[in-house]
């Protein structure tokens, strides 16, 4: 690619990012909603921390935030997915897991989030919220009470720090994501979750 063709996509993009911009700035106001509800979907990764064995939990989750301030939201969360259980063999420089089916698990807990954006501009923006988001709660593996199992059954410490976004496509619905760190019992490490978002 020459020079000319990367500075005509460079003024493409640009172009771009000042209509999204312009855009964006009509819906700056200075109301805001003060209840969020977001619902997301996430495979989370599962990890034996002796081998390199791993696999991934489908689940929902539901989160409720309440604004107490401009800036501080605080809320809690619950969540329901699939669990694979396995069982494993050891034997003296190898590991097998074979699996025996599958059940559930569930999380809860508390939450708090720090929405960025009135920290960086005076007014609200009605389309965009980013924000950081902690947990702390608890994850349950409704996994098989048997000592060579993967997961183990129980209930166990849930801590994430992820970064958020809601995305809205009109006054009330939206799109979410979240990036960032999660760590219990079996998962330590990235996790993302995606889904939608409604505020009132």
């Amino acid at each position: 690619m020459n020079n000319y063709q990367i500075k005509n996509k460079v003024i493409k993009v640009f172009t771009v990012v000042l209509v999204f911009i312009s855009i964006d700035a009509k819906a700056i106001d200075g109301t805001m909603s003060k209840n969020i509800i977001n619902s997301y979907f996430s495979l989370i990764p599962i990890k034996d921390m002796s081998s390199t064995f791993e696999k991934k939990m489908p689940g929902l989750e539901i989160e409720y935030t309440r604004l107490v301030r401009q800036v501080i939201g605080i809320g809690g969360y619950g969540g329901y997915g699939i669990l694979p259980i396995y069982i494993i063999d050891k034997g003296d420089n190898w590991v097998s897991f074979t699996s025996k089916g599958q059940s559930n698990f569930y999380s809860f807990g508390a939450s708090c989030n720090i929405h960025l954006l009135p920290l960086l501009i005076k007014k609200r923006n009605k389309r965009l919220d980013i924000y950081l988001a902690s947990k702390v709660g608890s994850i349950i593996l409704n996994s098989i009470e048997q000592p060579e199992i993967f997961p183990k059954y129980g209930r166990y410490l849930d801590l994430s720090l992820m970064l958020g976004s809601n995305i809205y496509l009109n006054d009330r619905l939206g799109l979410s994501l979240q990036l960032g760190y999660r760590n219990f019992e079996y998962n330590n490490g990235l996790n993302i979750k995606y889904g939608i978002a409604y505020k009132f």
